[in-house]
């Protein structure tokens, strides 16, 4: 969806957004001075730590040599879709939220929406805490000038920095993200969780509906694991059938396609 009307002339780009929670040194500061205020939780304290990402958007300036062009709003996802920041931190792998095709030329802001937080600590794994209260209104952005040429494949990853939770009392939190975004062209290693919707065995490939994102994964060198597998895998692409829920790691590549390394049949 886009609102707004680009400026006359401007061709498309094609962008896949990811969403990230690696460390970075600046966050690790922040976090180690919280700690000397004992306020901060530890990460390894955390069972799960699920919000929903509802809106992405990114401010688009128009063209790069147009500087009176007003900028617009170009909303490239609009819906909710669960991400487990832990999970993200963790592992180290990105979670594919959106694919869609943008006016080209200059963007200077992103800007993310994400909701309902659903935290779950170890000391009480079967009680889930909603009473964290997310900084800026839960509209988090992202003040970054950057140009989208026309006709290139771009990844632009957004990353939370980590999980920066702070225990207020009272059984309340707040999450502080130390958002930042990096604009490439790069692949990127990712994990996506969704439903089968076809296989092509003749491709070793299948097709993939994750948040509403229908992805091509290429299966040709991926471990297949069986519900009932841990560290061996047993499965074989004869597994891999249309219906089945799977989590799937592997590189994400600028074309939207997935090289899948491992695929863990859930259900």
């Amino acid at each position: 969806m886009i609102l707004g009307c680009p400026p006359k002339g401007t061709g498309k780009s094609d962008i896949t957004v990811l969403l990230s929670s690696s460390e970075n040194k600046i966050a690790s500061a922040i976090v180690s001075a919280l700690q000397a205020e004992k306020s901060v939780v530890d990460i390894y304290d955390i069972e799960s730590f699920v919000v929903s990402v509802t809106e992405i958007s990114l401010d688009h300036a128009g063209s790069s040599d147009d500087t009176k062009a007003g900028s617009s709003k170009v909303v490239v996802f609009d819906g909710e879709q669960d991400v487990d920041l832990l999970d993200l931190t963790m592992s180290g792998l990105s979670s594919l939220i959106a694919v869609d095709s943008v006016p080209s030329g200059l963007y200077t802001k992103i800007r993310i929406e994400i909701d309902n937080p659903r935290l779950v600590l170890k000391s009480d794994p079967d009680t889930v805490i909603e009473d964290v209260h997310l900084t800026a209104n839960s509209h988090l952005f992202i003040s970054k000038s950057f140009e989208l040429p026309e006709g290139q494949n771009s990844l632009i990853v957004l990353d939370f920095g980590g999980i920066h939770l702070i225990e207020n009392g009272n059984g309340k939190y707040t999450l502080t993200p130390q958002l930042r975004a990096d604009i490439t062209v790069q692949s990127a290693d990712v994990t996506l969780e969704g439903v089968i919707e076809s296989v092509d065995m003749d491709a070793d490939t299948l097709t993939l509906t994750s948040g509403g994102v229908t992805t091509t994964v290429n299966y040709a060198g991926a471990a297949v694991f069986l519900p009932a597998d841990t560290d061996t895998p047993t499965g074989t692409e004869a597994d891999l059938v249309a219906g089945l829920t799977v989590h799937v790691e592997g590189v994400l590549n600028p074309d939207s396609t997935v090289d899948a390394s491992a695929i863990r049949i859930v259900s």
